[in-house]
């Protein structure tokens, strides 16, 4: 058993005899927090970077979603407006039912004037028709001079008796031939006059029947193309917003896609925290118990935790920035869709749609149809007028003949009396008989001639009229057939443009769920300040508590040490310009010892970082003069690396003598501030 006097002074020799580990133990709970703190933000990180992968799957589905509506809106754009598009097929089917409905009027208007002409011709022969009375009745007073003939002749030699009875029957014959010619030539007259009637009267009937079809018709189709009008104009004003929005979408989803790089800065800087992090781990753990090199290990350890928080802070900075980025691209996409949904959206917005265009094709071909009706129909009516009148063409010429004819014979009868009675004795009676002969021949060949005429020129109006007609007939005839022609190619173009347009709208409504589906996807994995902002937090409180304790216990002992350039090794290893700038910031390193420690001039030969938010300004990459730092996975925070304390950092300056003739004074004393003394021998006390 030793000696009570020499108790205390074991005590304090054993103090003194283990002094390093027990003031390394007053900074292992800090870095055991530490620890613990980097853990749970490597996992933070991991469920970000899952986010961030999730993220771009979404928008990699949603880039093709994108090149799809692209490529349809297009079609679209391309359907409504190219040289073969709807607005092409619409103006020239309308152009069609125009032509039709101004060859209708223009056919109504023929017709109108064949009625005055039909009408006009019936009139005349109307005229015509008495002559019948009038020749009966000059030709009457032949049946006297038949009588007086034979009893004038009665007392006369029988061979003049035999001439005259061969006068008398040839005026019978006459008689007869103008009873049963009249009757039937003006009964042929008064058929041409009906059938006139019966065309004029069908034409003004079916004319006006018309006339109600064509202001019908015009009206109707005034109101259907300016409907499709309204509706294409819609249609198309509908494309263009898509045409716009499309590309803007896309825009966005571009620079989401190059926010999402945010997240390999964020690795790689987490990277360069866990590097220096197991550095302070290493100089924890072999914390030397000589005052100058333990004070030294001490303001690295303080540092150290200075420069890493203020690195944390820079990562919250640009978890905030990637929320702004990502999410707020998000948005502004689903703002944009929220457009698109209003003109392609649901199943069936995109039904009345396709009725609406159904209905805008359907009004133009039923107007088509409506047009080709009422062109066959005009056709069919001047075709059947045509073979009403076109038959009565040689009739009245035959008439003509006829009471050509009939003067002639009347004539010559009367001259033929004349020429006999100049043969018989005068005092007869004979003269005056043939003299009244002669007369009733010239009344009845004046009335004949006089008649024959007006039929000429009625069968003159006739034969043009029919001629006309004809030609009116052809011409319908060829317009039907042509129009007919027309509109049915009119019709399969307006088909398939309907067809397409409809395709493509329902490609264009299936497509949107799925592109919506996959935004809100993406925008339900964008919060990243949330899932690792109190991880950043809590490393950076128990970063400070080393930080804080290294630094008391530095100060306490007021060892003067140089503490320049022990951060500076960590400058080799920085890949971007905004860790060299906090560095520098935070240490208070002059660009020059920064580009020295580097390697190279900080920003010669930059470029510019695609990592970079605006907030925040341009990343630049630095190229290293060094490998490049451990990953994650490569370092551990319990510190078997290589301590920056184990050679002189290169900005340091030598300890300087007075400095360096302290060692072996211990630093590690209790709580209270040991001074240093000078060593002596230790005292020995005698036993008695």
């Amino acid at each position: 058993m030793k000696p009570p006097s020499l108790w205390p002074r074991w005590v304090d020799g054993l103090r003194n005899l283990h002094p390093g580990i027990r003031r390394r133990n007053r900074l292992a709970p800090h870095l055991a927090q530490v620890t613990a703190a980097a853990t749970e933000l490597d996992r933070a990180m991991q469920g970000i970077e899952a986010g961030f992968l999730q993220i771009g799957a979404s928008l990699e589905t949603t880039i093709q979603i994108e090149q799809k509506l692209v490529a349809q809106s297009r079609s679209l754009l391309g359907l409504a407006e190219g040289p073969e598009g709807g607005t092409a097929i619409i103006s020239q089917a309308a152009a069609h039912i125009w032509h039709g409905i101004e060859f209708a009027e223009s056919n109504d208007h023929q017709v109108v004037k064949f009625i005055e002409r039909l009408a006009e011709t019936s009139r005349k022969i109307q005229i015509t028709l008495p002559a019948q009375q009038a020749l009966t009745e000059a030709l009457t007073p032949l049946k006297y001079v038949q009588i007086l003939f034979r009893v004038e002749s009665a007392t006369l030699p029988t061979e003049v008796q035999s001439t005259f009875l061969a006068l008398n029957s040839e005026i019978t014959r006459i008689c007869e031939r103008v009873e049963t010619g009249f009757n039937e030539k003006f009964a042929l007259i008064a058929n041409i006059s009906t059938r006139l009637d019966e065309a004029q009267t069908s034409l003004s009937r079916r004319q006006s029947a018309t006339r109600r079809q064509l202001d019908a018709l015009r009206h109707q189709l005034e109101t259907s193309l300016n409907s499709v009008q309204a509706d294409h104009d819609k249609n198309q004003a509908r494309d263009l917003r898509m045409e716009a929005i499309v590309p803007q979408v896309k825009r966005e989803t571009g620079t989401v896609v190059m926010s999402l790089q945010a997240q390999d800065m964020l690795n790689q800087k987490l990277q360069h925290l866990h590097t220096i992090l197991g550095e302070m781990a290493s100089a924890q753990g072999t914390l030397s118990h000589e005052r100058v090199a333990g004070g030294r290990t001490l303001r690295f350890l303080e540092q150290a935790g200075r420069l890493v928080s203020a690195q944390l802070d820079v990562m919250k900075g640009e978890l905030a920035a990637a929320d702004t980025q990502v999410g707020g691209g998000l948005t502004k996409i689903i703002g944009a869709m929220a457009s698109l949904n209003k003109d392609f959206g649901a199943k069936q917005h995109t039904d009345l749609e396709s009725l609406t265009i159904d209905g805008v094709i359907q009004n133009l071909i039923e107007a088509l149809e409506n047009v080709g009706h009422l062109i066959r129909a005009s056709h069919q009516l001047v075709e059947e007028t045509h073979r009403t009148i076109e038959p009565v063409r040689g009739l009245s010429t035959h008439f003509t003949r006829f009471m050509r004819e009939l003067t002639l014979d009347i004539h010559l009868i009367g001259l033929n009396a004349e020429v006999q009675s100049a043969h018989v004795a005068t005092g007869t009676g004979l003269e005056v008989v043939s003299a009244r002969a002669t007369e009733v021949s010239l009344t009845t060949c004046r009335l004949s001639e006089q008649l024959a005429t007006d039929i000429d020129r009625i069968t003159e109006d006739l034969g043009e009229m029919i001629d006309s007609f004809g030609q009116f007939r052809t011409q319908t005839e060829t317009f039907v057939g042509q129009l007919t022609l027309e509109t049915k190619a009119d019709e399969d173009r307006l088909h398939d443009y309907r067809d397409q347009v409809i395709q493509v709208l329902v490609q264009i409504s299936e497509q949107l769920p799925l592109l919506e589906e996959q935004i809100n996807t993406a925008l339900g994995h964008a919060d990243f300040s949330t899932a690792a902002m109190a991880q950043i937090e809590a490393l950076q409180v128990a970063v400070s508590g080393l930080e804080t304790t290294a630094a008391a216990l530095a100060d306490a002992h007021g060892v003067p040490t140089e503490t320049t350039g022990l951060m500076d090794q960590f400058l080799k290893g920085y890949t971007m310009r905004s860790q060299v700038d906090v560095h520098q910031r935070t240490l208070a390193t002059a660009p020059a010892e920064a580009g020295a420690a580097t390697g190279a001039t900080p920003g010669a030969n930059a470029e510019v970082d695609l990592f970079g938010f605006d907030d925040l300004g341009p990343e630049t990459p630095i190229t290293p003069a060094h490998p490049a730092p451990q990953t994650a996975s490569d370092v551990d925070l319990r510190g078997e690396g290589e301590s920056p304390l184990a050679t002189q950092p290169s900005g340091a300056t030598p300890l300087a003598p007075a400095a360096a003739g302290a060692m072996e004074v211990e630093l590690w004393g209790d709580d209270e501030v040991v001074k240093p003394t000078p060593a002596a021998a230790p005292e020995v006390q005698r036993s008695t």
